[in-house]
Order: C-alpha cells, then structure tokens, then sequence
C-alpha cells in the first residue's frame, strides 16, 4: 500500500501499532534477551555449561531459543521493516 496520501497522523498511529506488535513479540521478551545476554557472556563456554546456566536461571533452553529464532525471524524481520519505512515516511513529511 503507497504511504504517499496518508495523513502524518495516520502514519504515527501505524508507527505507534507496530512498536506495541514488536515490544510484545516472543523475541523481544525479557526472558529470551536475558537468555542470548547470558549465551553472549559465555562465549567459548561448553555447551552443557551454558544449558544448565539457562535452566539454573529459569530462562528458554538453546533448543526452545532455538525454534523461537526460527519460529519469530520472519515476523520480526516485517515488524522491523515496516517500521523502518513508516518512520523514513514520517521524516519525509516533516521536511
């Protein structure tokens, strides 16, 4: 759908829709960005080691991050883009 008609009112509350889809999406919960902190801090780590940090903590094991990367790639990658062109489209109107 062109965004070149639509009101700059209309476009923020689009913006406004897609940062509220993003902020509840499955990857962009607590316990999943808490989990891909801790796999980040434990680089070179064994395996074993950073599964059982994981399950110690409560947080997604590698496997369930795992098929919620694959499950939620695709839907936040459209998330993302869409708000990347919605927020290019506001600059433009206010130029």
């Amino acid at each position: 759908m062109p965004l070149r008609g639509i009101s700059r009112s209309a476009l923020e509350e689009e913006l406004r829709a897609v940062n509220a889809k993003l902020s509840t999406h499955p990857l962009a919960s607590a316990p999943v960005k808490e989990a891909h902190a801790l796999i980040a801090t434990m680089q070179g780590a064994d395996k074993t080691e950073v599964s059982k940090r994981l399950s110690d903590k409560g947080l997604p094991s590698l496997d369930e991050l795992g098929a919620l990367q694959l499950k939620g790639s695709v839907s936040w990658w459209r998330l993302n883009r869409k708000k990347n062109k919605l927020e290019k489209k506001l600059e433009e109107k206010s130029e």
